[in-house]
């Protein structure tokens, strides 16, 4: 591999790691190693089930 198409691929790595990154920053609360800093998603509709399934009818 070239140092061109190795500089030419460094910005879709970046923006791979980005994206690989920025759900991890959002929810970081909820993946938090501290179980006292960790929340939790409240039951409801969403741990529930009553989601739209495909598949199921």
């Amino acid at each position: 591999m070239t140092i061109t198409k190795s500089r030419k691929r460094l910005p879709e790595a970046i923006v791979l790691i980005v994206l690989f990154l920025l759900p991890s920053l959002f929810f970081w609360r909820l993946m938090a190693p501290n179980p006292a800093d960790r929340a939790t998603i409240p039951a409801g509709d969403f741990t529930k089930g009553a989601t739209v399934s495909l598949g199921n009818t």
